[in-house]
């Protein structure tokens, strides 16, 4: 179990830390896709946007990372298996709306 939550801890973190980095204006080149596309085509977004919606993204996914650590600890795996969903969910739709919302 310790090593559950360890991985749970870090990634809890890394979801963090990568909100920070998007909430700061920076870490354009971690975003799949954007960082390939030429200057034409990153002239049809609005980096502002994206940078908002990865940051909300990047927060959520930490937030239903924590719901499956939670599962984890107090031994629940519908909490468990509902935060899995949730992350699945916030992940479909941060491309939907990376390829919609932040498009000018």
């Amino acid at each position: 179990m310790r090593t559950g939550v360890t991985i749970y801890g870090v990634m809890i973190l890394l979801f963090a830390g990568f909100g920070i980095l998007f909430a700061l204006g920076k870490g354009r080149g971690l975003i799949a896709g954007y960082n390939t596309m030429s200057e034409a085509e990153r002239a049809k977004y609005d980096e502002k946007k994206l940078m908002r919606i990865m940051r909300n993204g990047m927060f959520t996914m930490a937030g239903c990372t924590a719901v499956s650590l939670i599962g984890v600890l107090i031994k629940s795996k519908p909490v468990m298996w509902a935060g899995y969903v949730m992350i699945f969910t916030v992940a479909v739709v941060l491309v939907v709306l990376t390829n919609t919302a932040a498009k000018r």
